[in-house]
């Protein structure tokens, strides 16, 4: 096996996990822009969403490759 196959079958599985942790990022941060009235907190929900939505755009990403990969194979 190739490493890139090592890599897709990887994600094949656990792509569901980073899309979950990329929303509760997103929900962290959407709360922490609503509740914050802190320029620190404020710029850590800015963060959070940020990297959240990143998170969410690669885990689509990978999951719809590998669901292109697995749906090609049959």
């Amino acid at each position: 096996m190739s490493v890139a196959f090592d890599r897709a079958l990887m994600w094949r599985r656990w792509w569901w996990l980073v899309l979950t942790g990329g929303l509760v990022m997103l929900v962290y941060g959407l709360v922490g822009l609503v509740r914050g009235d802190l320029s620190t907190l404020q710029t850590i929900a800015y963060v959070c969403f940020t990297i959240g939505g990143v998170l969410i755009a690669v885990s689509v990403y990978f999951g719809y490759r590998s669901y292109v990969a697995k749906r090609d194979e049959e």
